[in-house]
């Protein structure tokens, strides 16, 4: 099924990144598709079928754009360290712009009289330009640099910016410097007379810089001063690499508007990888596509650890989002729970910038590997790696990492008991969904055709998900049996149905019974216990719950046991089923692996333009979603439900996502693209001015974080493998 959305930029430039979309302050989450089979007893083709989850309010927190996460991200700050913490803040940025002359005149005399009495020698040497510095003098300059995110102002510091430069040019350990340390270091050089050997370093750091390092530079130095102070030739040379290096050339950047084109010279300097740099680069204030573009230059293998790295570290960062959003929702008052609100969004922008650039390098790995090279690097598991592999897939339950804890149903004597805090809930929850996906999709809406987009326009569009999901994974299924979808004709049912036509003509049969209506209620409040972020993962963790059922949905636990009472209760009158169905009906969309048949909604949305050709990079990211799901070979499937839930979820919805975020990557970079966009949003909405694209993540499922954990078990190779061609040996099976 579909879900919510939540949107960071692709970008994810501290000012123009994908976004994350949730429910906002409905508190409804989910994911894309519903990791179960839905068991309702529906004859619209529902009744296995896998929703896609509604969109989510991760939003804009990655550029600061809006709310993220089903929390509240607005106000996340886009640039240098997150939150206004430390060096690296907009405020810290113009300082250093008009800060490049500290110290003066009577600081270098003092720090010159210093350095002659302890070391008169290197004084001396060091006066005349002299550049004998050992490696400890750098890198405390260096650390000087940061602390201050300011010039050192000192008689000699432009001499050791040059050293600097040298040893960056020739990939030194130590001295990959980022583009904030470059800004300073230019803006040493610019401060009291800048000689010859000055310039030549200024156009080194310049000319042999990354995308990202140049941006960062000219929000700190002022081209007036850069060009007024570098002469001669010098000039010339600095003049005519602004005209080849920027769209719009010198002018542009002269008005801030500092866009680089082009590709690096062959003699920019390249450090190894290292996951720490990496790190530093992910949080902060680096876009996400200047980040795969310097990761871009690696070799194969640095890349591939990279996405290793940062799989790995990402299950302590979800965690500690988890961790942070539960106290956000203990917190005893307002300003408490904006501190920890304020956190939260710094954890999870790096989190989601983090998730872009690693699936960026999985696409690589299945792109750039034939399926037999694939195979060959795929790795058999031992009895321990099985072992791995299943508790991989096992939500927490709030509990330390690797010890179990027990279910307690009641935290304390007088206090709500766990059932009774999900009965207490689970009502608003439902009215929360029904606001979001059935208020205004009723019979009269339905019936007008200025509100309805057609089947066509969704089969043109399923046409175009098929293809891209197909280069990026078409070495591993039967493309040709695989057909692309084709919508429902007058008389003729096809693999592509209206779902809420279908649904309604379900609920209006005669035939169909309350038993029935009932039966596909119940399924859907399961999908919300299972697929809730908001509201049923905090309380899970709170009482270190993990509902339990087999193959069957018989419940096998306590807090299983639970639930299913509590879905009872919630499906007892004609009034509350209703609603539920009404849910049901407005569901974005669903699939029925078995059959290949997807059902979609055709609803324009409310607000104009950008907010239908918003919808339709939506759908198109839907309709990835469920052919996806129908390319599930038929033994991971049955492996999926022989776990029973939670894990069946996991290894259904949850791996969907990690996947739809995979042909993601490939797609994200051409969003804009005229031709792309007239397949997605059809020529007259592409005629039109484009609009941020969001994220797949939009709509991941609760369940991503334990795909992502089996992934870091098993291999990414033998993921694609169990998923796409049934080798469930190589996930524990």
């Amino acid at each position: 099924m579909s879900a919510q959305t939540f949107q960071l930029d692709t970008d994810l430039a501290p000012a123009a990144e994908p976004t994350i979309d949730s429910p906002g302050s409905t508190g409804v989450h989910s994911g894309l598709d519903n990791g179960a089979e839905r068991t309702s007893a529906t004859r619209a083709g529902m009744a296995g079928a896998e929703k896609v989850q509604p969109r989510r309010g991760l939003g804009r927190a990655v550029e600061g754009k809006g709310p993220g996460l089903g929390r509240d991200f607005s106000g996340v700050p886009v640039g240098g360290a997150r939150a206004g913490a430390g060096p690296g803040t907009g405020t810290a940025r113009k300082a250093t712009k008009k800060g490049s002359d500290r110290g003066g005149v009577l600081q270098t005399i003092g720090s010159f009289f210093s350095s002659l009495v302890s070391h008169p020698g290197d004084a001396i040497s060091h006066l005349f330009g002299g550049e004998s510095f050992t490696q400890t003098q750098l890198a405390s300059y260096l650390d000087g640099l940061k602390q201050r995110n300011d010039i050192e102002g000192d008689f000699d510091s432009d001499n050791k910016a040059r050293v600097v430069v040298k040893k960056w040019k020739s990939a030194t350990a130590g001295f990959d410097i980022t583009g904030r340390q470059k800004a300073l270091l230019i803006n040493e050089m610019l401060s009291g007379v800048t000689t010859g050997d000055d310039e030549q370093a200024i156009l080194d750091l310049l000319t042999r810089s990354e995308n990202g390092d140049l941006r960062l530079i000219f929000e700190a130095v002022p081209v007036s001063k850069l060009l007024n102070s570098v002469d001669g030739a010098n000039n010339k040379k600095l003049r005519a690499w602004f005209e080849t290096r920027f769209d719009g050339g010198l002018k542009a950047v002269q008005k801030d508007r500092v866009k680089p084109v082009g590709g690096l010279p062959a003699n920019a300097p390249l450090f190894p990888y290292d996951f720490a740099r990496l790190r530093i680069k992910l949080e902060g204030p680096y876009r996400v596509a200047e980040i795969i573009e310097e990761l871009a230059r690696h070799t194969p293998a640095e890349r591939e650890q990279a996405a290793k790295d940062m799989l790995s570290a990402r299950d302590a960062i979800s965690a500690k989002v988890d961790e942070l959003g539960d106290k956000a929702g203990k917190a005893p008052d307002h300003a408490a729970r904006d501190a920890i609100q304020a956190e939260l969004n710094t954890v999870q922008t790096n989190l989601l910038r983090m998730d872009l650039v690693m699936e960026d390098g999985f696409k690589d790995i299945v792109l750039r590997e034939s399926p037999s090279d694939l195979k060959s690097k795929a790795i058999t598991l031992t009895p321990a790696q099985k072992l791995a592999a299943r508790d991989a897939i096992k939500p927490p339950t709030g509990g330390p990492p690797g010890a179990p804890v027990a279910f307690k149903s009641q935290l304390a004597p007088g206090q709500p008991t766990y059932e009774e805090k999900l009965r207490a809930a689970s009502p608003g929850m439902i009215d929360a969904y029904w606001q979001l996906m059935a208020k205004d999709r009723q019979p009269s809406d339905h019936s007008d055709p200025a509100k309805m987009h057609t089947l066509q326009e969704m089969e043109d569009l399923a046409k175009v998900s098929k293809d891209e999901t197909d280069v990026v994974f078409g070495g591993y299924y039967d493309k040709a049996a695989h057909k692309p979808m084709k919508a429902d004709k007058p008389g003729k049912r096809r693999s592509l149905h209206d779902l809420w036509a279908d649904q309604q003509a379900f609920l209006t049969d005669t035939s169909t019974t309350f038993a029935d209506k009932k039966a596909m209620a119940k399924a859907l409040v399961f999908y919300f216990f299972r697929n809730d972020e908001d509201i049923v993962a905090p309380l899970n963790r709170e009482h270190h719950a993990s509902p339990s059922f087999n193959k069957s949905d018989v419940a096998l636990n306590d807090e299983a046991k639970a639930q299913e009472q509590v879905a009872r209760d919630m499906t007892k009158t004609a009034p509350q089923v209703r609603k539920l169905n009404e849910i049901d009906r407005g569901w974005d969309g669903s699939a029925n692996p078995p059959t290949k048949e997807v059902n979609i909604q055709l609803f324009r949305p409310k607000g104009g333009v950008a907010k239908d050709q918003d919808f339709m990079w939506d759908m198109f990211q839907v309709l990835i979603h469920e052919y996806i799901h129908t390319l599930a070979a038929g033994k991971y499937r049955t492996f999926a439900k022989s776990l029973g839930e939670p894990r069946q979820t996991v290894l259904i919805e949850g791996m969907d996502s990690f996947l739809d975020e995979v042909v993601w990557a490939n797609i994200r970079p051409r969003v804009t693209d005229l031709g792309l966009r007239q397949k997605v949003e059809g020529p007259a909405y592409a005629a039109q001015p484009p609009i941020t694209v969001e994220p797949a993540y939009r709509r991941r499922y609760q369940s991503f974080p334990e795909a992502t954990r089996l992934v870091t078990a098993v291999g990414f190779r033998n993921v694609i493998l169990a998923y796409f061609k049934g080798d469930i040996e190589r996930i524990g099976g």
